[in-house]
């Protein structure tokens, strides 16, 4: 399966991140128009 079929069948991408220096899984499902939902640290912050 590619990125976008996976996120496809997801309604919500959740990153439960301690420590992220930058959440390129998280910028992928923006990119596929999902709900984002993670923790306030690294990257995740811009």
């Amino acid at each position: 399966m590619r990125v976008p079929q996976v996120y496809s069948l997801c309604d919500i991408y959740v990153q439960p991140s301690v420590i992220e220096p930058y959440g390129i899984a998280v910028l992928e499902a923006m990119a596929c128009k999902k709900p984002v939902v993670g923790t306030s640290v690294g990257g995740m912050l811009d």
